[in-house]
C-alpha cells in the first residue's frame, strides 16, 4: 500500500512539473526557439527516470519496503517545504550577507536532515541498511519534485525580479527574450536538482544507516 501511495505521489508531482514547463513554453516560446531546447530536455529526461522509479515502487511489498516508502513520503514533503521556503529567502529577502549565509546553511542542513532522519528511523525499525537508504532516496525524490514545482511557480511570480538578477548573464546568452532566459535558468537548475538530489540522499542515507546499525550493535554488545 505504501509503495502505491508513494508511486502515485511521484507521478502526480511529475505531471505538475511537466504542466508548469508546458505553461512556460506557451508563455515564452523563445525558450524553445532560441536554443533552450536542451534545457527543456534536461529535466524532461530526469522526469522519465522518476517515472521509472514510480513504476518500480508501485508493486513493492514487504514490511521493510513499506516502512521505507511510508516514512519517505512524509519526510520528502517536509524537505520540499524547506526548499520552497528557501527560494524566496535566498532570492528576494534583504538580509545582510552574513545573516543570509547563515540562513542558507540552516535551510540546506534542514533539507539534508529530511534525508538522514528517515534513513535512521527506518533502519532502526527494520534493522536493514538497505531499507534506510531506500527511505532517504524516496524522500529525496518527493522533495526534489516539490522543489522544482516551487521553483517554477516562484519564477512565474517574480519574473521582473528574475530578469533584474540575471541581466548580466542574459546579455551573454545569445537569447533575445529576457523573460524566456529566466525560465531557461530555472530549467537548468531543475535538471540539476532532480539528478543530484537522489545521489546526495543515497550517500547521506548510507552513512546514517551504517552509523545506526553500528550504534545498535555497540549497544547490544555492551548489554
Amino acid at each position: 500500500m505504501a509503495g502505491r501511495v508513494l508511486a502515485t505521489t511521484l507521478i502526480a508531482l511529475v505531471f505538475a512539473d511537466v504542466t508548469l514547463i508546458g505553461v512556460a513554453l506557451a508563455r515564452y516560446p523563445a525558450i524553445w526557439s532560441e536554443g533552450g531546447r536542451s534545457y527543456v530536455l534536461y529535466p524532461t529526461a530526469a522526469f522519465g527516470l522518476y517515472a521509472v522509479a514510480a513504476a518500480v515502487v508501485w508493486p513493492a511489498r514487504g514490511p521493510a519496503t513499506s516502512a521505507a516508502f511510508g516514512t519517505a513520503l512524509w519526510w520528502g514533503a517536509a524537505g520540499g517545504a524547506v526548499s520552497a521556503i528557501h527560494l524566496p529567502l535566498e532570492d528576494v529577502a534583504t538580509f545582510s550577507p552574513s545573516f543570509q549565509h547563515e540562513v542558507d546553511i540552516a535551510l540546506f542542513l534542514g533539507l539534508f536532515a529530511c534525508f538522514v532522519v528517515p534513513a535512521v528511523i527506518v533502519t532502526r525499525q527494520t534493522r536493514s541498511m538497505a531499507a534506510g537508504v531506500l527511505a532517504a532516496v524516496g524522500a529525496s525524490l518527493i522533495a526534489m519534485l516539490i522543489t522544482v514545482a516551487a521553483g517554477f511557480a516562484f519564477n512565474f511570480a517574480s519574473i521582473a525580479h528574475q530578469e533584474s538578477v540575471l541581466r548580466g548573464a542574459f546579455t551573454h546568452s545569445g537569447m533575445h527574450d529576457e523573460a524566456a532566459f529566466t525560465f531557461v535558468n530555472s530549467l537548468d537548475a531543475a535538471g540539476t536538482h532532480l539528478l543530484e538530489g537522489p545521489v546526495i540522499a543515497a550517500l547521506l542515507g548510507a552513512i546514517a544507516a551504517a552509523l545506526t546499525v553500528a550504534i545498535h550493535r555497540s549497544a547490544v554488545d555492551r548489554s
